[in-house]
């Protein structure tokens, strides 16, 4: 199933603002109620995800616009004069 690129590429903002969520929730309940302490490691966890799948992202990006750039260099007739 593809997801449509509107959508693909605003996921990890959505990961990161459920993360802000649980540990919004986490905090408002307080260190007396033992579910906020689950809802501040879900957050954690989900801010982390959605950091990482962006770098990730970002890192995959920036190789491939790298790598077009040389491939094109390479192809390039004043090159093989």
């Amino acid at each position: 199933m593809w997801l449509p690129t509107n959508l693909y590429e605003r996921l990890p903002i959505g990961w990161v603002v459920v993360g802000l969520v649980f540990i919004i929730c986490a905090t408002y309940l307080g260190l007396s109620d033992p579910a906020a302490y689950g809802y501040f490691g879900v957050g954690v966890g989900c801010s982390i995800f959605g950091f990482f799948i962006g770098f990730l992202r970002a890192q995959y990006r920036a190789g491939k616009s790298s790598s077009e750039a040389r491939v094109s260099s390479d192809d390039s007739p004043a090159d093989n004069q």
